[in-house]
């Protein structure tokens, strides 16, 4: 306390909490730059169809493969396409 130049044991909680918000925050600094790191070094896709990625959705040669008409839909039991989605009346 004295060589921190402190006068108080108030003074001295203070200082020990803003150290230990500095420690988090630092902490915290770091698990971001560590996840950074690790999603940056993932494979980037290859190729013109990369499928399905859950950040992006699904590639637009998906649908350019089976159009809304294409007889895989009609496997999936929709009927007649895609069901519409009732409109709201609120």
């Amino acid at each position: 306390m004295i060589l921190a130049g402190l006068n108080s044991l108030d003074e001295l909680d203070a200082a020990e909490e803003l150290e230990r918000k500095e420690k988090e925050e630092q902490e915290e600094k770091e698990r971001r730059e560590a996840e950074v790191a690790r999603l940056a070094a993932l494979p980037a896709p290859t190729g013109s169809n990369p499928g399905f990625d859950p950040a992006l959705g699904l590639d637009p040669a998906f649908f350019e493969a089976f159009p809304p008409d294409h007889e895989m839909w009609a496997t999936l039991d929709f009927g007649d396409g895609t069901p519409e989605v009732p409109r709201s009346t609120d």
